[in-house]
């Protein structure tokens, strides 16, 4: 194994204290011949270690006054985490605008600087994926990938993760168990006391539907519940107002049956679905 090199190592001890804010964004830093005697080296290490500093966008040393921790609004795309966001335009849905903030909230709260990546330079990372880790120090993406850029990333080691990842594939990510939700939403409306349930949901072609369904029919066995195919309600463009116009036709043909109770298997389908139940006059509890 590697030793790792003096100036590597206080390198990132420096490093964890401008992370930490023990230098905060727009302090000096102590100057070289103070740290040089706190770590017992020359100047010259202390000199290669901040070197680094100032190759990842952290600090900037200017002769005669010193080395200063740079705020992040200061901060070059290098040393940044990528933000990336697939296609163009504002958020469809609140659940990825709710993940976005939740992701820069908690790089800054870091004193960690970040830039936010989508539209035409996503299309430029996913036609020269080498790139992308010459000019990020990391990447979060928010639930869609790029699997061009992706394969190349994994390929270098580079530090990354899907934030909500809708496709089953073997990446660094946090997702959601689609199919345990559904099953755990009908066991707790089961115990409710409902015994006729109705499911919105995409076509189950896409994404993580199959699963979300198959939880569904799950708590439906585990309750002792039949599953009924006339009380499935699909959106089929995947959008907060298809939702909206598939419960609505369901709603004005309710079978002799109808459901007292509806699992959505994603936000925005439930918003739509929510509004088409209370046009009926029913109430959502």
């Amino acid at each position: 194994m590697r030793k790792t090199s003096v100036e590597t190592e206080i390198y990132a001890a420096l490093r964890k204290r401008v992370y930490d804010a023990v230098y905060a964004p727009g302090t000096q830093l102590p100057n070289q011949r103070e740290l040089a005697s706190e770590f017992s080296t020359s100047p010259t290490t202390i000199s290669k270690a901040l070197g680094q500093l100032r190759e990842n966008g952290l600090i900037e040393m200017v002769q005669g006054r010193g080395t200063r921790v740079l705020p992040l609004n200061e901060r070059p795309s290098t040393g940044a985490v990528a933000v990336v966001k697939s296609g163009g335009g504002v958020f469809a849905h609140q659940e990825p605008a709710r993940i976005h903030q939740g992701i820069t909230e908690t790089l800054t709260a870091n004193n960690q600087h970040y830039k936010f990546i989508q539209g035409e330079a996503f299309d430029h990372y996913i036609a020269n994926p080498d790139s992308f880790t010459a000019d990020f120090a990391g990447a979060v993406f928010i639930e869609q990938t790029g699997l061009e850029v992706i394969s190349t990333l994994d390929a270098k080691r580079f530090p990354y993760v899907v934030a909500n990842l809708e496709e089953n594939l073997e990446l660094t990510s946090t997702f959601v168990d689609h199919g345990k939700t559904t099953e755990t939403a009908v066991r707790f409306l089961a115990a409710m006391g409902h015994v006729n349930m109705a499911i919105v949901t995409n076509p189950t072609t896409r994404l993580f539907y199959a699963e979300a369904m198959e939880g569904f029919k799950r708590g439906l066995k585990v309750c002792g519940l039949e599953f009924n195919e006339k009380s499935v309600v699909v959106s089929e463009t995947g959008q907060e107002l298809a939702a909206y116009q598939a419960t609505r036709k369901y709603l004005d043909n309710l079978p002799s049956d109808a459901p007292t109770a509806f699992v959505a298997c994603r936000d925005y389908l439930a918003y739509g679905a929510c509004t088409a139940i209370k046009e009926k006059g029913l109430e959502v509890g």
